[in-house]
């Protein structure tokens, strides 16, 4: 893991697996569409279960009515599909317990617990700077400055472990599942911009 970055949730493929360090996983870019991983394309509202919290323990209880476990809520695809499907992990295990097309398939009262949980996942350190961008062993080593404060890391195959949500923003992934974005390219300095397009 880098030097002083911000843990995120594992990336996981669609069976709650974490994706290799190697980047020789499912490949971010292009991401498959839900009748191609054998999902249901549509969003069911209130089909799929409910949640709750005891204890402070979230809990997930599937649409038949099904035994209660301990669940953790991660989104199923982690760079780009954040508001799409949602997989229900087994509280400290990697074992799906349920796949969400959305999170309205939840019954009505599960939903705002469904985004607490998911959302304060989700911290994305902001890069402002870049300081330097080097090969390493096939890898780029970043020293980057963010909001967050000065991060170092390690990016693997960078047309797989990076997504453009518009023209002038970038989310880069590394090679530990941490996740960080450039929120405006443009507004870059000069020499970060040449640093980044050493890779990007």
């Amino acid at each position: 893991m880098s030097s002083g970055s911000v843990r995120l949730h594992v990336p996981l493929d669609l069976h709650g697996h974490e994706d290799p360090p190697d980047g020789g996983g499912r490949e971010a870019i292009p991401e498959p569409t839900d009748e191609a991983a054998g999902r249901p394309g549509a969003c069911a509202a209130g089909t799929a279960g409910r949640l709750w919290r005891d204890n402070g323990v979230l809990y997930f209880q599937d649409g038949a009515g099904g035994e209660a476990s301990p669940a953790r809520l991660v989104w199923a695809r982690p760079l780009s599909g954040r508001g799409g499907p949602v997989s229900v992990m087994q509280a400290g295990k990697k074992r799906e317990l349920a796949y969400l097309t959305c999170v309205d398939e939840l019954s009505e009262d599960s939903r705002h617990l469904a985004l607490e949980e998911l959302e304060g996942g989700m911290v994305l350190p902001i890069i402002s700077e870049i300081r330097l961008v080097k090969p390493r062993f096939g890898n780029y080593y970043w020293d980057v400055e963010t909001n967050l404060g000065p991060q170092r890391f390690l990016l693997s195959s960078p047309e797989n472990n990076s997504y453009r949500p518009g023209p002038d923003t970038v989310v880069l992934r590394d090679v530990s599942g941490n996740c960080y974005e450039i929120s405006s390219i443009s507004k870059l300095s000069r020499a970060s911009r040449m640093e980044m397009e050493r890779v990007l």
